[in-house]
């Protein structure tokens, strides 16, 4: 394994060499800032302990090769999806019914204080529609108007199929109405989970569905996650079809209940600009257009999960994401130590990957989970750089800087 410490992040991100310079200028700064030295050398070698761990637990030598990694890493996503099937009794997910009992199951599951937030009301949502009348979706189910569609169609239904059901021009008005939103069209509410009736939405989601096994997404403004049963889904690989929805379910349950946090701290630090920093929040984009000299960049698109990544993917950043995967995988092992104990070592694995035989290998559950015929590694390489920030500030609560953050898209460090 490599020595240098700088070496060994740079390989194990993919940094191309016009990005290297950049992580050895982040760290330093964080040096100043912290008075701290060595953490980078510290987290090497923690994380060069946990990959030799990780191949002692699956059984491998410490040169096993790339093909033999992969291997068990498969094998052990096996165990875990036999733990998640059995733990929630072999759901049939072509039926209402069973993906009822899987959405209730989940949400009885999560800690009562993360299931609700600051949401729009409904009645200032159906004004929404009205003033922008969201009409693919009218003319989808035949109706006159949109109060017809409003009145036939439950809100968070037609809410939910913003999502999948009309075109990004239409997306792009409906967003500017959001500026004039206040913290008066807000309310504490319960997170909703939305089982929609496939028979009346699936047709309309079919396009949404060729990503997605099962339909299946989330309105941080609304507080809605929600899902479609696809009746025209594979039989085959139904036990990792179910480990994934499992996994993004509760990966959007905490996204949810995060964005419910941050919107209601807007009421205090932007009352006056409320509507801005929400349509703001809704786009995600990155507002920090430079690497900045005395802070760190938040994030909010995994770029180098895309054939091409924008150069602005390989600069030092910080991004919520990887929190919520956390907490979600974290109550999805409390949920399996009692049948076998499926994640043991997922959960101290997460931030941990190498490079073998010229290749990046993910330790990280999420990669697992989503990795088909190809391994994926984007949800480590997000990990990787919270845990730069997370070692050099390890009682600054990453999750409260975002929060008290995300307006400007910059942690300072002063």
């Amino acid at each position: 394994m490599n020595a240098d410490p700088y070496d060994y992040f740079i390989r194990l991100l993919g940094l191309p060499e016009e990005h290297t310079e950049q992580l050895k200028q982040y760290i330093e700064m964080l040096e100043r800032s912290t008075g701290e030295t060595g953490v980078l050398e510290r987290a090497q070698l923690l994380h060069q302990e946990q990959w030799s761990t990780a191949l002692m637990e699956m059984g491998l030598e410490k040169d096993a090769s790339a093909e033999s990694i992969l291997g068990a890493l498969r094998e052990k996503m096996e165990i875990v999806d036999n733990a998640v099937w059995e733990y929630f009794q072999s759901p049939d997910l072509s039926t209402e019914e069973s993906w009822q009992s899987l959405l209730d199951t989940i949400r009885a599951t999560t800690e009562p204080a993360s299931r609700s937030g600051f949401f729009m009301k409904h009645d200032v949502a159906r004004g929404l529609l009205r003033a922008h009348p969201p009409q693919e979706i009218i003319d989808y189910f035949g109706y006159e108007d949109v109060e017809e569609l409003l009145s036939k169609e439950k809100i968070e239904e037609v809410y939910s199929a913003l999502r999948f059901g009309v075109s990004g021009e239409w997306n792009d008005g409906f967003l500017k109405l959001y500026a004039n939103l206040t913290p008066e069209d807000f309310e504490e509410r319960e997170v909703v989970y939305e089982l929609m009736d496939p028979g009346k939405w699936f047709e309309l989601a079919r396009e949404f569905a060729k990503k997605k096994l099962h339909p299946n997404s989330h309105l941080k403004e609304m507080g809605i996650i929600f899902a479609i049963p696809n009746p025209e889904a594979p039989k085959e690989g139904l036990r990792r079809t179910l480990t994934t929805i499992v996994s993004l379910m509760l990966h959007y349950h905490y996204e949810v209940n995060f964005y419910g946090k941050y919107i209601k701290q807007l009421q205090t630090s932007h009352s006056d600009e409320f509507g801005k920093y929400l349509q703001q929040m809704i786009m995600g984009e990155v507002l920090v257009e430079t690497v900045p000299a005395n802070g760190v960049r938040i994030s909010h698109q995994y770029y180098t999960k895309k054939d091409e990544p924008k150069p602005i993917g390989y600069e030092p950043h910080v991004m919520p994401e990887p929190l919520h995967w956390h907490k979600g995988r974290e109550l999805l092992h409390a949920m399996l130590q009692d049948n076998g104990n499926a994640l043991q070592g997922w959960s101290s694995w997460y931030t941990s990957g190498q490079v073998v035989d010229g290749m990046v290998i993910s330790l990280n559950f999420e990669d697992n989970v989503v990795s088909g015929d190809k391994h994926k590694t984007y949800h480590l390489y997000e990990v990787l750089w919270n845990d730069f920030y997370e070692q050099f500030y390890p009682l600054r609560s990453l999750e409260e800087q975002f929060i008290q953050n995300m307006d400007t898209g910059l942690i300072p460090l002063t």
